[in-house]
């Protein structure tokens, strides 16, 4: 029988009948609990079994150089606080609870030897009580841990109190998780009720891995037999709490997930070289924060020398008036979504995440300071080779972290922006107000919004999103792991990619030959321009080489060394194309096809089967529309699609 760490420490502290030590119990856990679940997991074979009791030995006690003295001292503290605190337990309960961890212990092979043998006899005694008079009235005999109703766990509603939450019929005491929440103070919304629904909001937490941390935290079941509080429409006016700033949206947007808002750009505003603010595509992880500019500081963490290995650093805070006073910088770049147009990945083979189509991909002009000119004005050297870092950690607000190359971030030739204007107007909540990080020809992903800190790293930030997502796989890996996150490479420059907005369900009749009006955009990470347009009307037997539509020279377009003359390389480039139909093909249905081609000469691959990965990121197949041809144009319209 195998049993986790957390599970015995709940047992324990039912042991104890008290709520858990918190002292002890982050002790515990921070030193030996991770040693402790890695033996226990193994423990299929006698020799294995073994070892998770040694595991287990010092997960209680400690090394085992120390281990025997630890049991004589615990056995005197034990006698003492046995003294002291014994009547304050539930006798009966207790009894029951102490059975069930010595039961369990005994079952994975605990008391084969003196130290283990001592270690059962010290659980049978008791451990360190906290000085409480808190008491067990009923324990679940199945998990032998204590039962709370509704109301007492609403009594823990703050950090004095105790932070406790439900989930499926658990109670968790969450008071020291709280500091390092990723989602920072929004976790105290959920305190002393269900946090069911805001799980149910933020799909991040529905992991195997956040569910062991939660587990963790259990200290009791909640008693379904008391009526106590009816909170439903309390968690209700939470969630609405937690969503209280989010912004009134252009009813245009399509929306993929309304909490937290993720909706793509309208079909009508892809065929234009800068997207509207309010259309521009919303991509949110968590809610839009509440930030007061006046009061908005950008901490800016950097060595206290250069090239220093002593890890001492210097924090710079600067205040929005004091970027508006540093030299102000315009490009205009396209930013797109790792997710763009996973509906149609999906529709291959299975995929996890929001059914994004063809309009996770917007175009703004962003004006702001450059980071190089933010470190020069601290006095550093802005080129990457005057520090031993290697990557350049973003943070924000929201909780929302990210990271890119140094050596990336601080090339004269990527333009990286600290944005605090979009399209020549502050930047929407939406979108990042009050500063945004862009960054480029990289996935949007790493343009992090709200942004509340800049440092630097030997490693990648630490951030879920950057660990744990935006990451690709092989075809056949339906299930990624820890150790398969830990391999696969972050995603920063995104492939050649191109779709189709728009096409007419009318031909134009031209002599012999009939064509149809096709419009999409093409757009190529890392700076690199499109070079070529293809369409084909005949699944790609023929192609025909589309117009790409030269962007107005009035557009800003950074200092990328690569840009060729009309074509910008941060922003897509927009194209239209007639293609030849037969007029014989009136009244059909008809499927347009279109792949980019960019400087490189990348191409798109005509199938997702060879690109396909379980999270749906980097879709760039050949893009495929069906059109009901209706007649020569004068009768129909041009048709978004």
């Amino acid at each position: 029988m195998s049993i986790s760490a957390c599970k015995l420490r709940r047992q324990i502290d039912c042991l104890q009948g008290v709520r858990p030590n918190y002292s002890l119990r982050l002790s515990i856990r921070s030193q030996y609990e991770r040693p402790f679940l890695a033996g226990i997991r193994a423990n299929s074979s006698s020799a294995a079994r073994s070892e998770s009791s040694r595991t287990a030995t010092n997960y209680l006690f400690g090394p085992p150089s120390w281990t025997a003295a630890a049991v004589i001292v615990g056995t005197v503290a034990v006698g003492f606080a046995g003294w002291k605190y014994w009547s304050n337990i539930h006798t009966e309960s207790n009894e029951r609870s102490k059975g069930l961890i010595v039961h369990r212990l005994k079952s994975v092979g605990f008391g084969r030897n003196r130290d283990e043998d001592s270690a059962i006899i010290a659980i049978e005694r008791g451990f360190e009580r906290k000085s409480s008079k808190e008491k067990i009235d009923k324990v679940n005999p199945k998990t032998g841990l204590p039962y709370f109703t509704r109301a007492e766990v609403g009594e823990h509603n703050s950090v004095e109190k105790g932070i406790w939450v439900i989930y499926q019929g658990g109670v968790y005491d969450i008071t020291e998780f709280v500091e390092v929440h990723p989602g920072g103070s929004r976790i105290l919304m959920a305190a002393g009720r269900s946090i069911e629904p805001f799980w149910n909001v933020f799909s991040i937490h529905q992991s195997e891995s956040t569910r062991d941390l939660l587990e963790s935290y259990r200290i009791g079941d909640l008693d379904h037999s008391s009526a106590g509080v009816d909170r439903g429409s309390e968690d209700a006016a939470a969630l609405e709490l937690l969503f209280s700033n989010d912004p009134i949206r252009d009813p245009s947007l399509i929306v993929r997930s309304a909490r937290p808002c993720n909706a793509e750009s309208p079909k009508g505003a892809l065929d234009s070289y800068i997207t509207p603010a309010e259309k521009f595509f919303v991509r949110n992880h968590l809610p839009v924060p509440q930030i007061d500019p006046e009061a908005y500081k950008l901490q800016v963490v950097l060595p206290a020398e250069p090239l220093s290995r002593a890890f001492q650093t210097k924090t710079h805070s600067i205040t929005l008036q004091e970027l508006a006073s540093l030299p102000q910088t315009s490009i205009t770049a396209t930013l797109q979504c790792a997710g763009n147009r996973r509906a149609e990945m999906h529709e291959v083979k299975p995929t996890k995440g929001l059914l994004w189509q063809q309009g996770a991909i917007s175009t703004a002009t962003w004006t702001g300071v450059l980071l190089r000119d933010v470190f020069a004005a601290a006095g550093y050297d802005s080129t990457p080779e005057a520090f031993n870092e290697k990557h350049l950690i973003l943070t924000s607000h929201d909780g929302y972290g990210a990271s890119v190359p140094l050596a990336k971030a601080l090339n004269p030739s990527s333009d990286v922006l600290l944005a605090t204007h979009m399209n020549g107007e502050p930047i929407p909540p939406d979108h990042g107000a009050p500063v945004r990080v862009i960054i480029p020809g990289v996935v949007a992903a790493r343009s992090v919004k709200w942004l509340s800190s800049i440092s630097l790293d030997t490693e990648e930030s630490t951030s879920h999103w950057q660990r744990k997502d935006y990451k690709g796989f092989q075809p056949s890996l339906g299930n990624p792991t820890e150790e398969d996150y830990s391999h696969a490479g972050s995603i920063q420059e995104t492939p050649v990619q191109s779709a189709i907005v728009s096409a007419a369900t009318c031909f134009n009749r031209s002599g012999p030959t009939s064509t149809v009006t096709v419009k999409g955009y093409a757009y190529s990470g890392g700076g690199r321009g499109i070079e070529r347009l293809d369409v084909s009307s005949d699944g790609g037997k023929t192609w025909h080489a589309a117009d790409l539509i030269k962007a107005p020279e009035d557009l800003p377009r950074g200092k990328n060394t690569n840009a060729k003359d009309g074509k910008p390389t941060w922003a897509w480039t927009l194209w239209e194309a007639h293609v030849p139909v037969g007029q014989a093909d009136a009244g059909k249905e008809v499927e347009f096809v279109c792949k980019a081609v960019d400087e490189s000469y990348n191409s798109q691959p005509e199938s997702m089967v060879g690109i396909y990965n379980v999270r749906g990121v980097l879709v760039n197949g050949w893009h495929r529309v069906k059109v009901n041809l209706e007649g020569e144009c004068g009768e129909c319209s041009q048709k978004q699609v």
